[in-house]
């Protein structure tokens, strides 16, 4: 059974070939060969770990940044980090 692809001409989305969709549906029931999706990892996972590592590489070699800059912090919603960081970025922190 073959199903006909139809052509996306909208100014969002933009359809993928094929053969990226297929290796995500593939790679979605066991991503890197870890027995679990990405989508079931935990953020703390090695593999998931890996995964992220690549990805902030891939955008920093696009974009062609030479300096990394980052903050992370536990992501915790109630996290007083949050105010702070927003108030530096506002220039309001003492």
């Amino acid at each position: 059974m073959t199903t006909s692809r139809i052509t996306n001409f909208n100014p969002g989305p933009a359809a993928l070939p094929l053969p990226v969709l297929e290796e995500i549906r593939e790679e979605l029931l066991n991503c890197k060969g870890a027995g679990m999706s990405v989508l079931e990892m935990s953020h703390r996972a090695k593999e998931f770990e890996a995964i992220l590592n690549d990805a902030i590489a891939r955008i920093r070699r696009l974009l062609a940044l030479d300096v990394q800059a980052a903050y992370e912090s536990d992501p915790a919603a109630t996290s007083p980090d949050e105010a702070i960081t927003r108030d530096i970025c506002r220039g309001t922190f003492p």
